[in-house]
């Protein structure tokens, strides 16, 4: 597979990561921007190779691509000082993207939005989430999501619990949730309080295929995202959505 081929060209580059005595820990954009565009697609699972199919000849000829990238930015920095420290600041976000087995994908707060769509994109026959993300739904992109959630709900099971602070709060959101019930999402409704306070939100598909967690500041402010393809990963969100679930209520 496909990831399984890059870490194994990450471990190649392994030499480079350990004796290079550069600084640095800053995210940049530079040589391996498309290699980062693979991952966020890959954090999806099995939905992988028709998303990359869209768009490429063969997945074959897409690994050979890869590979011949990474390779030629390896060229590139064994001549170069200032090239070498920019592939060694794509490797190691890179290899903050993945887990040590593989069943992890982390995927940065730049790419948030895109990640949303997609997710979405890829639910079988059913989701729940939470959503407790502050000003979530207000951005043009919560405008899309909503657009996606809206039109799915009437082929898909979806529920989503919105957590909210104060009364106003939910009074903002409450244009939001009319229009998602109003598609047939189940839509619940949970305050948080001193004794409740979620340091992120949850989504469950197809009831364990995949899970996720959007990991969020103490102002409730997405910071990144992380997708499990682990049992024991999996059935942790299984049982925080299940607390959340217990203190929540339908939205009338």
């Amino acid at each position: 597979m496909l990831i399984e081929k890059v870490m194994s060209l990450l471990k190649s580059g392994q030499d480079l990561l350990e004796t290079s005595n550069l600084p640095g820990k800053k995210k940049r954009k530079t040589i391996l921007s498309y290699l980062k565009l693979i991952l966020t697609i890959a954090s999806f699972g099995t939905a992988l190779y028709s998303a990359v199919e869209m768009v490429m000849p063969s997945q074959d000829a897409a690994d050979r691509g890869v590979a011949a990238m990474i390779q030629a930015a390896r060229d590139t920095a064994k001549k170069d000082t200032f090239a070498e420290w920019l592939l060694n600041e794509q490797l190691y976000e890179l290899r903050h993207a993945l887990d040590g087995k593989g069943r992890t994908f982390r995927v940065s707060a730049g790419d948030l939005d895109e990640a949303a769509l997609q997710m979405m994109n890829h639910v079988g026959s059913e989701m729940i989430a939470t959503s407790s993300a502050k000003d979530w739904w207000k951005r043009k992109s919560g405008s899309d999501y909503q657009s996606v959630n809206t039109s799915l709900g009437s082929v898909k099971k979806i529920t989503r619990i919105f957590l909210y602070e104060t009364d106003d709060e939910l009074r903002d959101l409450a244009p939001v949730l009319r229009e998602q019930k109003n598609a047939h999402i189940t839509v619940l409704t949970a305050p948080i309080n001193d004794l409740f306070k979620p340091a992120a939100d949850y989504v469950l598909i197809d009831n364990g295929r995949i899970a996720g967690k959007l990991i969020l500041s103490r102002k409730r402010e997405p910071i990144e995202a992380e997708f499990y393809f682990d049992k024991q990963d999996i059935e942790h969100v299984r049982t925080e959505i299940s607390l959340i679930m217990a203190r929540a209520e339908a939205f009338d």
